[in-house]
């Protein structure tokens, strides 16, 4: 009995012939309405895809339900309950790797990908390319009817497909010649029609070929060799192996899918930010801009290269004419806005004499005062060197303005006015502590430039007697 299945004793393997050689099994599962079904945790990978139905994933025990429907799925090592919707029956394929790797290939849930290849005949959607060195591949095969499949075989390469949906012939079973040039007598080919529900496995070195009696579409599971594959005859005279060309429409598709993806995140976060911390900030800006004080502000990483861009905007943009090339509100001095994180030399020095969460409260502990106000910038809003910077400034009177994400952490409570950016990320690049900081990131940058033209509308035209004046 296969491995898969010794777990799932009420699902139906797939997987045929292959006894010891197995390197991943795939079982077909059918679950009653309301029906529950458990994924033990530990190092084995698990991918699962919904043929049919919904199913809700416990992801975090006892904290939320995710859903998947048709064509969705995730992968996961991770023990995992999964429970059918109470509306039908709901049939569900798991595919797992026969021998864990040792250490568990991902973390938590992960959405399957949606890596599509174009082909002669349909499309490919590719499903495991986000886990690094997968130990096997998930396809789906989209084949459009009338069309055929190249016939090939495979030195080292294993697949297994299940029919979804359609109707197809397939040619399997005949060896495939040792010399490159042989005759293929295509007809004596063993060759059987597949219904939906029914699978079928290609071993190496076996001459396969599947021919669309209808628009089909089948999952396919192999080993991890996708460039292993020999092609005796092919419709549109492709050669063997991967085939450069078509996967760069499947790097465009990829491309013009994590932008989409990275464009809805962002607009979300944005969503959040409330008029009221923004206009709160601007008049806290004004008061210190006409009190004569100074912006101080502070952030770590990437965040301390935007304040650079806070500072030039800052101190010119709501000054300047409309050609840049006078002042444009005659009279009135630019702002004093300082980046405490702007000067290498500072840095270091201070983190060398006092320590690196040391290096913003001593920049600021003999000048803040009352009339100024402190910017900090934190994702975690518990960085130790903006904590102690805020410390000092409010030791000193000054006004204290925070971003961070998630909870907030300590800046959020400690700061006169904090904007929280909430949610999360799944746009890649991004990992543990640091989910959703590009996006944290792309808001602080908005923030500046929404200030910046909203002090500028503040200032208007006015001149002044004293040196400073708002409306």
């Amino acid at each position: 009995m296969n491995t898969l299945q010794q777990l799932l004793p009420h699902g139906r393997s797939l997987v045929e012939g292959l006894g010891d050689s197995a390197r991943y099994d795939l079982v077909e599962v059918v679950l009653e309405p309301d029906a529950t079904l458990h994924l033990p945790g530990g190092e084995r990978l698990y991918s699962v895809v919904v043929i049919d139905g919904e199913v809700l994933v416990d992801e975090v025990p006892g904290d939320r339900l995710r859903s998947f429907s048709r064509w969705d799925g995730f992968h996961t090592c991770q023990g995992t309950t999964l429970t059918a919707a109470d509306d039908g029956t709901t049939a569900i394929l798991i595919a797992c790797e026969v021998s864990p790797s040792g250490t568990p290939r991902v973390e938590g849930l992960l959405e399957l990908d949606r890596y599509t290849v174009d082909k002669p005949w349909g499309h490919e959607v590719w499903l495991t390319q986000n886990i690094p060195d997968s130990p096997y591949a998930l396809k789906q095969i989209h084949m459009k009817q009338g069309f055929q499949s190249s016939l090939q075989s495979h030195d080292n390469k294993t697949e297994t497909n299940y029919l979804v949906v359609g109707q197809a012939k397939v040619l399997n079973g005949m060896p495939a010649p040792a010399n490159s040039d042989a005759t293929i007598a295509v007809d004596e080919i063993p060759s059987q029609v597949h219904d939906p529900g029914s699978a079928w496995t290609s071993v190496p070195r076996i001459l396969h070929r599947v021919i669309a009696m209808a628009d089909y579409t089948a999952i396919e599971i192999s080993t991890p060799e996708l460039d292993d594959v020999v092609r005796w005859s092919d419709d549109s005279g492709r050669g063997s192996g991967r085939l450069d060309e078509e996967h760069r429409s499947a790097r465009l598709h990829r491309t013009t899918e994590l932008l989409e993806l990275y464009t809805n995140e962002q607009e979300a976060v944005r969503r959040q930010v409330k008029p009221e911390v923004v206009h709160e900030l601007l008049e806290q800006i004004v008061d210190t801009y006409s009190k004569g004080g100074t912006v101080y502000a502070a952030a770590n990483g990437g965040n301390a290269g935007t304040l650079d861009h806070f500072l030039c905007d800052f101190r010119h943009h709501p000054f300047a004419s409309d050609d840049k090339r006078s002042t444009g509100l005659e009279g009135l001095p630019p702002l004093r806005f300082c980046n405490l994180a702007g000067s290498a030399s500072e840095l270091t020095g201070l983190a060398n004499d006092r320590g690196f969460e040391n290096v913003f409260a001593c920049a600021i502990e003999r000048v803040i005062t009352a009339d100024d106000l402190l910017m900090v910038f934190s994702g975690s809003g518990n960085s130790p060197n903006i904590v102690a910077a805020v410390d000092v400034a409010k030791k000193a009177g000054a006004t204290v303005f925070s971003m961070s994400k998630g909870s907030g952490g300590t800046c959020a409570e400690l700061a006169d006015l904090a904007l929280v950016v909430e949610g999360s990320s799944e746009f890649p690049g991004q990992t543990g502590g640091n989910d959703n900081n590009f996006h944290f990131e792309d808001v602080a940058l908005s923030l500046n430039h929404i200030l910046v033209g909203l002090l500028r509308d503040r200032l208007g035209e006015q001149k002044t007697e004293g040196g400073r004046t708002v409306a």
